[in-house]
């Protein structure tokens, strides 16, 4: 799919489930769908955890993905 539409132009959103597995293919796939918003601010990636890890303080890797 990357291969004949790198920025993913015939989608409108992506789901991504089972964030809360961290392993080297997701990390990849995370990286790969933030530097593509930064040339396709219309694409909305959706996050599904049914666990999810956040810390009160502003490192937490949600926050650090986002930009906040």
């Amino acid at each position: 799919m990357l291969l004949n539409d790198p920025l993913l132009c015939t989608h409108t959103h992506i789901v991504v489930d089972e964030v809360h597995e961290r392993d080297k293919n997701t990390e990849f796939l995370l990286i790969v769908l933030r530097d593509m918003l930064e040339s396709r601010p219309d694409l909305k990636v959706i996050l599904m955890s049914a666990t999810l890890q956040v810390c009160g303080s502003s490192s937490s890797s949600i926050s650090v993905w986002c930009g906040d």
